[in-house]
């Protein structure tokens, strides 16, 4: 058992005998909006067809350029799809949260920073509410295999942007959009979360989301964690372990963690 190991195992049980379910919160306001986004099933059919989808990448051997980039990654190699899936794609339940969210907030504009091959901008999309899912992918040939997933399911409220994140962001941000949930799921760099956190802050309305993952993946990660937790803008912090949500929303308050209630039932 590695050292590393050993902390994540450590942080994990401080994390369980801390966390609240969704009955353990004080504020019935904020209970509800746990359960709907955290416990509540969805009877979306689109939802089989995404993971059949997935399941596919995940056998694909097929060969592609790929770029290694993010915290502690540089330099153009090669890589089996199916390598790539396993490494960097949102597994179900945390879609399944994601979809649940644009259901509550019932947002126009989503902004997705990486978007890998597709499967969690699929499950932001899937509500068809009027919503338009804006995602940004550093790998070409990645992005390619995300685009034809949108295609093959007819997604057209997705709108795909491929490039170095900080100049593509500069580019969406010069159009003034109002951005209400952001999902922040690609490079795991203190510097780089912030920068994008604080950019991404000037345009978003007084209700937005913000879903950061990997929030403990690194001490990096949880000092930039901290400080979005602790920013003036910030009314409410909810912190899943794996990834976090932070509220703008004044009706909320607080700084909780929070886990399903199967797993803490009491």
């Amino acid at each position: 058992m590695t050292g590393k190991f050993f902390r994540k195992l450590i942080d994990l049980a401080v994390f369980y005998f801390a966390a609240k379910n969704f009955k353990q919160l004080p504020d019935t306001g904020l209970s509800k909006l746990v359960y709907d986004i955290l416990e509540k099933k969805s009877g979306n059919l689109v939802f089989q067809q995404i993971e059949n989808i997935r399941n596919d990448l995940m056998k694909d051997n097929s060969v592609i350029d790929f770029n290694e980039m993010g915290a502690g990654k540089n330099g153009l190699g090669r890589k089996l799809v199916s390598e790539i899936a396993k490494s960097s794609l949102s597994p179900a339940w945390k879609c399944n949260i994601l979809y649940n969210t644009t259901i509550q907030a019932n947002p126009g504009f989503i902004l997705e920073l990486g978007t890998s091959l597709g499967i969690s901008a699929l499950y932001l999309a899937a509500s068809d509410n009027g919503t338009v899912v804006h995602t940004v992918e550093g790998n070409k040939s990645v992005a390619q295999i995300a685009e034809k997933n949108f295609q093959h399911l007819g997604m057209s409220n997705i709108i795909q942007y491929i490039g170095e994140f900080d100049e593509v962001l500069n580019n969406i941000l010069a159009k003034n959009p109002r951005i209400e949930i952001v999902y922040l799921d690609g490079n795991h760099n203190m510097d780089a979360t912030l920068g994008y956190f604080n950019k991404i802050l000037t345009h978003c309305t007084d209700e937005t989301i913000f879903i950061i993952d990997d929030i403990h993946w690194s001490a990096g990660m949880n000092s930039a964690w901290n400080e979005i937790c602790n920013h003036k803008r910030v009314s409410c912090i909810l912190d899943l372990f794996q990834f976090g949500i932070a509220l703008l929303d004044k009706r909320y308050s607080g700084h909780f963690k929070i886990i399903k209630k199967r797993y803490k039932p009491f």
